[in-house]
């Protein structure tokens, strides 16, 4: 229309009115594509958010109790809770602490402080609440309460059955199975029974008139 507009305003040659034309049409399309640069920028803006919704989304830093994934600890502290500004745009961070958790003194910001660092104890590992406590037998040492923890609760491994110090170890041929070191345990020390010489196996058996007595099945031979 431009184009159209400007060829019956104007006595110029039919050189000039295609070049002014051409100009026209190059200008009008180059603000419409301004313009659609700028509708696109706009759909890419953040929306605000709800404020108030306990759902951090759009442009808030938080929302309620929704913090993003972000903790005391990530914001550089030892222990304690965030709190989201009433603005939605910024955490506050007056409800952490740089306390040394795991000295056995209570700590601002600390719920317990059992001395120990891990979470078997009676207190958890950042001190913000009950630790999970320790199973003698589970394979893992908790030092709140135990020495050792050989993954068995009976006193022939390495470690006794209440985890509190030194098992009394196993002897093969004693006649009880230790389940740490011994795979069976006939009450001998030979091949030639249920259990091999060295109680990690099955025994060879007896044979009887082969000229080798086994005690365990043969009185002589």
């Amino acid at each position: 229309m431009l184009g159209t507009l400007l060829l019956y305003s104007s006595p110029r040659t039919d050189e000039a009115m295609k070049t002014t034309i051409i100009t026209s049409l190059f200008a009008l399309s180059t603000l419409l594509a301004s313009c659609h640069l700028l509708v696109s920028i706009d759909d890419n803006t953040p929306t605000p958010g709800i404020c108030g919704d306990d759902n951090a989304s759009g442009a808030e830093t938080c929302d309620g109790s929704d913090f993003r994934g972000e903790t005391c600890l990530t914001q550089g502290f030892s222990s304690g809770q965030l709190i989201c500004a009433s603005t939605c745009d910024a955490l506050i961070t007056d409800g952490c602490s740089h306390s040394s958790c795991g000295n056995g003194v209570l700590d601002e910001g600390e719920t317990c402080d059992d001395g120990f660092a891990d979470a078997c104890g009676t207190c958890n590992e950042d001190c913000s609440g009950p630790g999970s406590g320790s199973i003698c037998g589970d394979g893992e040492v908790c030092p709140e309460t135990e020495a050792c923890d050989d993954g068995f609760t009976d006193a022939c491994g390495s470690c006794n059955e209440d985890c509190s110090g030194p098992g009394a170890g196993s002897v093969c041929g004693d006649s009880e199975v230790c389940p740490e070191t011994e795979a069976c345990d006939d009450g001998f020390t030979d091949a030639c029974g249920t259990c091999n010489g060295d109680c990690s196996g099955s025994g060879s058996g007896s044979i009887c008139g082969d000229g080798e007595v086994c005690p365990e099945t043969e009185a002589c031979d």
